[in-house]
C-alpha cells in the first residue's frame, strides 16, 4: 500500500468520521478496541480517497471504494482483514446516508470477500495441562510477573473469557465465596462466569503474592497489573500466551487435530519421560470413572470439545476415555499406572490464603471403585504389563471395595497406607480393613514423591515401626509364623516396591 500516512485527513472526513466513532462508543456500545478499529479503517479509506481528488464524503463513490479493496490484496493484506475493513466501511456509510451526510449509499454494492471458514486452532487437555504445569514451574520461583501470569493462564483457561476481558477485571469483579467473575463483554454485556479450583489458587496465590508487589499509585482497583503497576495491557497479556504456547508446540513437535494426533502426542510425551528414567505416571481425578468409546466415538467427541460446546458430562467421559488410553499405553510401554480419585485439596481458604498450595487439609471425598474401574480392569486387568495403584481418602471403600479388587486382580496394587492417613490409628484401621481381602502382598509397599522429600525418612520410619509392630502382633495371636513376618516385613519395606516398579 502507498505511504499515505503523510498526508492530513481532510477537516471533512475527520469530523464524520468522528461523529461515527461516538456513534459506535455511546450508541452500539462497542469495546474501545472495536472503535479503534473502526477509526484507522476509515482513515485509511479517506487517505486513499483524498490521494484520487475525492475532497468531499459525497466524491467517494463505488469506484473509489473497489480501488481501495483492491488496494488492500495489492498490500498482501489476508481476505479476513480485507473482509472485516470493507464491513467496517459499508457500516460506515450505511450510518452516513442515514444521518444525511450523504444522499446515496455508495457501499451498498460492495461486495465483501468471502473468507474460507476454518475450525480454529483449540488447544487439547494434555496440552493445556502441560502448558498450566510449565506456568506453575516458571511461578515456584516466586517471580511476581511468573506467579502473575500463571494466574491469568489458569483463569483464561477455566473461564473461556477473551483476553480483553481479562484485562478488563477489577478485583471487586471476583467473587471468592462463589468463584465466580462478572466480566463486561462485548456490547457493554455483562456475565457472571464461573471458574474451577485451581483458577481459585492461583488467583488467590496472586492476590496474596504478587499484586502487592506490582501495585502502586496507578494501579487502581484493576485485577491483573503490568510491571509498571498499571493495568496490563492485552498485548503484554497475548505475547506471554504466545510464548508460553509456543514452547509446548516446540517441546511436543506435534500437531494436534484429532483424537488419534492426541493419542500420538501422549504416547511421544511418555516416551520422552521414559528415556530420562520415569517408571509411573499419577492421574489425579475427580473420579475414577473409566469408559470403553469406538474410535469414531471418541473422535465425535473430541471434535466436541474442539468446538468448545462441551458440558460437564462430556468432560467426564472424556476423563474416563483418557484413563483408558493410558491403561492401554501403560499396558503397551510398561509405565505403571497410579489413580489419586478422592481427594478434596486445599480445602481451608485460610491455609492456602496465608501459606500457599498444598499444606495440608485434604479432605475425602465419597468415592465409587466398583462400577467406575470395571471397564478398565475388564480390559487390563489380567494384562501381564499393566500395573495399577490405587489411592483415596474415602475410608468407607477400604473393605467394601479396594481390598476385594487387589486381591482379585493381579495387576492391582494399594497406595501405602501412611498416604491415605499420616497417623498410627489410621495406618492400623487401613490394615485392619484390607489385610484379610488384599493381603500384604497385594499393597504397594512405601513409596512417596519429592515434593514432600524432607519429611520421608520420618514418614518411612514410622511406617516401619507401625507394620513391624502390626506384624509382631500377628505373631503372637498366631495367625502367622515368625518366619512369615520377617518375610513380609522385608516386602512391604523395600521388595513390593523395588518389584512393582522394576526398579
Amino acid at each position: 500500500m502507498q505511504n499515505t500516512e503523510v498526508a492530513q485527513i481532510d477537516a471533512n472526513f475527520s469530523l464524520a468520521s468522528a461523529r461515527f466513532i461516538q456513534h459506535v462508543e455511546l450508541e452500539l456500545g462497542r469495546s474501545l478496541n472495536t472503535s479503534k478499529a473502526y477509526r484507522k479503517d476509515l482513515d485509511n479509506l479517506f487517505h486513499f480517497a483524498q490521494e484520487r481528488g475525492c475532497q468531499e464524503l459525497q466524491d467517494i463513490g463505488i469506484v473509489e471504494l473497489r480501488g481501495w479493496l483492491a488496494s488492500q490484496r495489492v498490500a498482501g493484506l489476508s481476505s479476513a482483514t480485507i473482509a472485516r475493513r470493507a464491513t467496517s466501511i459499508r457500516m460506515f456509510f450505511a450510518w452516513a446516508t442515514h444521518t444525511r451526510l450523504i444522499t446515496e449509499d455508495p457501499a451498498s454494492a460492495l461486495v465483501i470477500p468471502k473468507v474460507s471458514k476454518k475450525l480454529p486452532h483449540i488447544l487439547q487437555q494434555n496440552q493445556a495441562e502441560n502448558l498450566m504445569e510449565r506456568a506453575a514451574l516458571r511461578a515456584d520461583d516466586n517471580s511476581p510477573t511468573h506467579i502473575r501470569d500463571q494466574a491469568m493462564l489458569e483463569l483464561l483457561y477455566a473461564t473461556g473469557i477473551r483476553v480483553g476481558e481479562l484485562v478488563g477485571l477489577d478485583i471487586h469483579d471476583l467473587d471468592p465465596s462463589r468463584r465466580t467473575i462478572r466480566v463486561l463483554g462485548k456490547g457493554s454485556k455483562e456475565r457472571v462466569v464461573p471458574y474451577g479450583v485451581i483458577a481459585e489458587k492461583t488467583v488467590e496465590n496472586y492476590l496474596a503474592l504478587s499484586r502487592p508487589s506490582l501495585a502502586n499509585d496507578l494501579s487502581g482497583a484493576a485485577l491483573f497489573l503490568g510491571q509498571r503497576g498499571k493495568r496490563i495491557d492485552q498485548r503484554t497479556v497475548r505475547t506471554m500466551v504466545y510464548h508460553a504456547l509456543a514452547a509446548l508446540e516446540k517441546s511436543e513437535n506435534v500437531s494436534i487435530g484429532s483424537f488419534s494426533d492426541l493419542r500420538v502426542a501422549l504416547r511421544k510425551a511418555r516416551n520422552r519421560f521414559i528415556s530420562q528414567g520415569a517408571k509411573a505416571t499419577d492421574h489425579g481425578m475427580p473420579s475414577a470413572f473409566t469408559i470403553e468409546m469406538s474410535e469414531n466415538a471418541k473422535e465425535t467427541l473430541f471434535a466436541k470439545l474442539k468446538s468448545g460446546e462441551v458440558s460437564d458430562k462430556d468432560a467426564e467421559i472424556f476423563r474416563g476415555v483418557m484413563l483408558m488410553e493410558h491403561a492401554q499405553m501403560s499396558a503397551e510401554d510398561g509405565l505403571v499406572m497410579q489413580l489419586h480419585p478422592g481427594s478434596s485439596r486445599n480445602y481451608s481458604r485460610e491455609i492456602f490464603e496465608n501459606y500457599g498450595p498444598d499444606r495440608g487439609f485434604d479432605i475425602p471425598v465419597r468415592m465409587e471403585f466398583t462400577e467406575a474401574l470395571k471397564p478398565l480392569l475388564n480390559k487390563f486387568g489380567f494384562s501381564e504389563n499393566f500395573k495399577l495403584v490405587l489411592f483415596t481418602l474415602d475410608e468407607s471403600t477400604y473393605a467394601r471395595e479396594l481390598a476385594p479388587i487387589a486381591g482379585a486382580y493381579p495387576s492391582v496394587r494399594l497406595g501405602p497406607p501412611w498416604w491415605f492417613h499420616d497417623s498410627l490409628n489410621g495406618m492400623r484401621r487401613w490394615r485392619d480393613a484390607t489385610i484379610e481381602t488384599a493381603g500384604y502382598l497385594n499393597t504397594i509397599g512405601f513409596i512417596d514423591d519429592t515434593r514432600a522429600f524432607l519429611s520421608i525418612p520420618v514418614r518411612h520410619d514410622v511406617a516401619r515401626r507401625f507394620d513391624a509392630g502390626y506384624l509382631a502382633d500377628l505373631v503372637l495371636k498366631d495367625r502367622i509364623t515368625e518366619s512369615d513376618a520377617r518375610f513380609l516385613a522385608d516386602q512391604v519395606a523395600y521388595q513390593l516396591s523395588k518389584d512393582f516398579f522394576s526398579l
